[in-house]
């Protein structure tokens, strides 16, 4: 069992930084050793003010830290970078911008992953039934039996679906080393409206879509958006079925003994849906 230390690793991917990520830095109320923001922006727009978080001195929060990518490399790629950059974490806190912590959560998510038998720790259950990936937990434990994030599913959208399959098919493949999910049924910030506000997905989440970001508009962003949603949704089906949710299918891409955790990087695929920033 984990020792209970405070939390290693909080980590979020950023476009358009801000206000929201503001309100996410402030709410943290438990100890934090790393706080590691992903400047996916792409185009200088929010460096100076994602620069200003890390001279913050934070009562909770021992190391804010800021890393400007030269494009936007997409969620799944930063998900990993996450864990890639903090490699010797037993776990990793991953939280969308848009978030805010209620009194309480982070310690409640902390203690309940220091439970050797859980493996992943989602804060609501989400759409989908199998955890919310807005915020949640990853333990070492989840990487090795079925790898990282798929990155082809890169800029946004799917990639939680991907992942759920995933562990479901392992799963069922390996009924004694099961993948265990702790779905907490937590009230948090999502936008301006509590999670558990039946209106926070369809009209508040997803700040990325819904706010102008200097040179994009949020309808010109909403359509690059949905551009990479209907692709994303496509490959989903093609790696594990029309049901993958439900019923995965026995190897990605149909594919007979091709291991769970394998993916081929797709250039052509990623480069057609990419914001072009």
């Amino acid at each position: 069992m984990m020792k209970n230390k405070g939390i290693p690793v909080i980590g979020v991917p950023t476009i358009n930084g801000g206000k929201w990520l503001k309100r996410l830095i402030n709410s943290v109320d438990y100890p934090v050793d790393n706080f590691i923001i992903f400047n996916n922006n792409g185009r200088g727009l929010i460096t100076e003010v994602l620069d200003n978080f890390t001279k913050i001195k934070h009562p909770w929060i021992k190391n804010i830290e800021v890393c400007h990518l030269p494009s936007n490399l997409g969620v799944p790629t930063v998900w990993n970078l996450i864990i890639k950059s903090y490699i010797n974490s037993p776990y990793w806190l991953i939280t969308q911008d848009d978030i805010a912590f209620t009194p309480g959560l982070l310690k409640k998510m902390h203690e309940i992953t220091l439970n050797g038998d859980i493996d992943m720790v989602h804060a609501s259950n989400g759409w989908f039934d199998r955890g919310s990936y807005d915020l949640f937990v990853i333990k070492e434990s989840v990487i090795k039996k079925i790898g990282l994030f798929d990155e082809n599913l890169s800029p946004a959208y799917c990639e939680d679906h991907d992942y759920a399959s995933r562990c479901l098919r392992y799963t069922w493949d390996n009924p004694k080393d099961e993948i265990k999910h702790y779905i907490l049924g937590a009230s948090y910030y999502h936008g301006r409206v509590l999670s558990t506000n039946p209106t926070c997905y369809p009209d508040h989440a997803s700040q990325t879509k819904r706010s102008d970001s200097g040179e994009i508009s949020s309808e010109e962003m909403l359509k690059k958006i949905n551009n990479s949603n209907d692709h994303n949704k496509q490959y989903l089906i093609e790696k594990w079925g029309e049901e993958c949710l439900q019923y995965p299918q026995k190897y990605p891409m149909g594919i007979e003994n091709i291991p769970i955790d394998y993916t081929k990087y797709d250039i052509d695929f990623i480069r057609k849906k990419h914001f072009k920033f």
